[in-house]
């Protein structure tokens, strides 16, 4: 088994990485609206619209943790008014296993998922991501 490796995260290193993040998403085409996925990603998603000037922003929560278990990921909700989620920004801070990611393009298939940072296991099911760690990392954010 492979020793998990704690990571704490400050404030500014968040605000740095998600600052860049919304820079690799300056130029989408055609962005309607940002969807931050509650609760991780709401921090993210307040940085990239202000970064980005969007005013049109949603929330939707996720549930796939409990305390440090990663468990099967339930949508809570849903957006109204995106319909397939085509022109949309879906922000959360990380992807682990791609769970998240894989509910989310399931429900709104032509929306795009952008994190902060990203592992190995869920790199294949996000459209953007800022920074990559390892699968055996543990980040503790700010917030936490």
């Amino acid at each position: 088994m492979t020793e998990i490796v704690k990571q704490v995260l400050t404030w500014q290193e968040f605000e740095k990485n998600s600052r860049a993040l919304a820079e690799q998403l300056r130029t989408f085409p055609n962005l309607k609206g940002l969807v931050g996925i509650a609760r991780g990603g709401l921090v993210a998603t307040a940085i990239i619209a202000h970064a980005l000037n969007i005013r049109d922003v949603k929330t939707v929560a996720v549930a796939s943790y409990h305390g440090h278990q990663q468990v099967t990921a339930e949508m809570l909700g849903s957006v109204d008014g995106i319909g397939t989620g085509e022109g949309c920004i879906f922000i959360d801070d990380l992807v682990d296993t791609g769970q998240t990611a894989q509910l989310i393009k399931k429900r709104y298939p032509k929306s795009q998922l952008a994190v902060v940072y990203a592992k190995a296991s869920g790199l294949p099911f996000v459209s953007h991501y800022n920074t990559e760690v390892a699968q055996n990392v543990w980040l503790e954010f700010p917030w936490e």
